[in-house]
């Protein structure tokens, strides 16, 4: 897997869990471990392959949106976090996504997948 792919991977995973959470969010509504999981498992579409040629940074783009992904992951999954704590994370996710979009529409690398998660998560507004 190269290392955009693996981005746009990660970049698909966190598109997921804002959409659902956005959907499930009500007073007392915390997301269960196993829906993380499900959602994970099955909002992912399986990745195609995209050929560029300019990857300027790529590898530090891709480390921080797996970061991203991973601290994401944990609070909705930790029962200690509150919602409030869970919506903020939500929002820093969406915003750190629509930023490494941004980023790699900026280093000349464009896809399909690129512009759909672009549009999906309202990128343009954050």
């Amino acid at each position: 897997m190269d290392i955009l792919t693996q981005c746009l991977f990660h970049a698909k995973r966190i598109s997921a869990l804002v959409h659902i959470w956005d959907h499930m969010r009500g007073p007392g509504q915390a997301l269960p471990s196993e829906d993380v999981d499900r959602i994970l498992a099955e909002g992912i579409i399986q990745n195609s392959p995209i050929h560029t040629t300019k990857f300027h940074d790529i590898t530090s783009i891709c480390d921080r949106i797996a970061k991203t992904e991973r601290i994401l992951v944990a609070v909705l999954k930790d029962p200690v976090y509150l919602n409030d704590d869970r919506d903020r994370e939500i929002i820093v996710a969406r915003m750190a996504l629509c930023q490494m979009l941004c980023e790699l529409k900026a280093a000349g690398i464009q896809s399909e997948e690129i512009e759909t998660l672009w549009i999906k998560n309202d990128c343009e507004e954050w």
